[in-house]
C-alpha cells in the first residue's frame, strides 16, 4: 500500500531543494555579474590609461625628435671621440652612487660621463649629451626658452591624411537595469583609422 505521507514529504523535500538550488544559482549569477562589471570597469580604466599614455608618449616622442634634430643642428663635429659629459649643469649635485668619485675623505659628486652612441645610436643626438631623463628635463626646465629660441616654430605644420570610419558589432554594459545589475548589451561601435596619403599607418582608436 502506498504511503502518501512519505510521497508528500518527498515532494516537499524536492520543492525545497529545488528552491534552494535556485537561490544558489541566483547567488552565483549575481557574483558573476559583479565580477564581469568589475572587469569591464577595469578594462575601461586600462584603455583610458593606455590612451592617455599613448597621447603622452606621442608628445614626448615628438619632443625628443625635436631635441634630437636640434642638437644635431648645433653640435655636429662637437662630440668627443668616445665620451661626453652630461650637459645638465646640475648633474653633479644629484646624490647617486654612480656620481661618487674619489677615495677616503676626498670624495665628490661628479658629472656623469656618457659613452657616445650608446643604446646602439638610438636618438644619439640627445643621449650623447644627457645621462638620463631627469638631467634632460632639468636642463630644459632651466634653458627651455633658449632651446626654443634656437629653432622657433612660427606657424603650425600639417600632414595630409585620410580618415576612414568602420562600423562593427561590439558590446557595452547597461547600468539602468531594474534589478540593479549591469546588463551586457550589443551596440554598433565605430572604428576610426587615420592614415597619411602615402598609406603610412598613424593611429587607430575606438571611441565609445
Amino acid at each position: 500500500m502506498i504511503n502518501y505521507n512519505i510521497v508528500l514529504y518527498i515532494g516537499i523535500a524536492l520543492i525545497v531543494g529545488g528552491f534552494i538550488l535556485f537561490l544558489i544559482a541566483q547567488h552565483f549569477e549575481r557574483q558573476a555579474d559583479i565580477k564581469r562589471f568589475k572587469l569591464e570597469q577595469l578594462h575601461q580604466s586600462f584603455m583610458k590609461a593606455k590612451k592617455d599614455e599613448q597621447n603622452w608618449c606621442s608628445y614626448y616622442l615628438c619632443f625628443l625628435y625635436y631635441l634630437n634634430d636640434l642638437f644635431w643642428f648645433n653640435r655636429v663635429g662637437d662630440i668627443m671621440t668616445d665620451y661626453n659629459w652630461c650637459h645638465n649643469p646640475d648633474c653633479h649635485t644629484i646624490e647617486t652612487q654612480s656620481r661618487v668619485r674619489g677615495t677616503g675623505d676626498n670624495k665628490v659628486l661628479r658629472t656623469v660621463k656618457i659613452k657616445a652612441n650608446r643604446f646602439n645610436g638610438y636618438q644619439s643626438n640627445i643621449w650623447n649629451y644627457f645621462c638620463n631623463n631627469s638631467c634632460l628635463f632639468q636642463f630644459l626646465n632651466k634653458f627651455g626658452q633658449e632651446v626654443a629660441n634656437l629653432r622657433p616654430v612660427r606657424e603650425p605644420s600639417e600632414t595630409l591624411i585620410k580618415v576612414e570610419k568602420e562600423k562593427y558589432e561590439s558590446w557595452k554594459y547597461d547600468y539602468n537595469d531594474s534589478e540593479g545589475r549591469p546588463q551586457r548589451v550589443p551596440y554598433q561601435a565605430t572604428r576610426i583609422t587615420i592614415k597619411t596619403l602615402d598609406n603610412a599607418w598613424l593611429i587607430i582608436y575606438n571611441p565609445r
